[in-house]
């Protein structure tokens, strides 16, 4: 009796997983997920190829300095005496989340 197509594709993404599990490791992990949503009655965890530096993370792209920071920045850089706004200005800039 042959499998039926949807159990055949379903190994199919599995077996492609695997092969391409050390070269790219993102496309493994997409495939994974993939073949997660075409069989709904078993649970692959997508996170199943994770290994310590395979994967990449991408950052939120940094902050912009406003042409206000850009005037403290450059006041700072000159050795020049900042009031307690400016610090507080350049504070809240360099401890932004979206600072690398």
């Amino acid at each position: 009796m042959l499998p039926r197509p949807d159990e055949m594709s379903a190994r199919f993404l599995l077996e492609a997983s695997l092969v391409y599990e050390e070269k790219c490791p993102e496309l493994s992990r997409y495939l994974m997920t993939t073949e997660d949503k075409q069989r709904s009655g078993l649970l692959l965890v997508a996170e199943h190829w994770l290994k310590p530096e395979n994967h990449r993370v991408r950052l939120r792209p940094k902050r912009r300095p406003s042409a206000r920071v850009k005037q403290v920045l450059l006041r700072k850089a000159r050795g020049k005496r900042l009031s307690l706004a400016q610090k507080k200005l350049l504070i809240r800039f360099q401890k932004s989340s979206s600072m690398v």
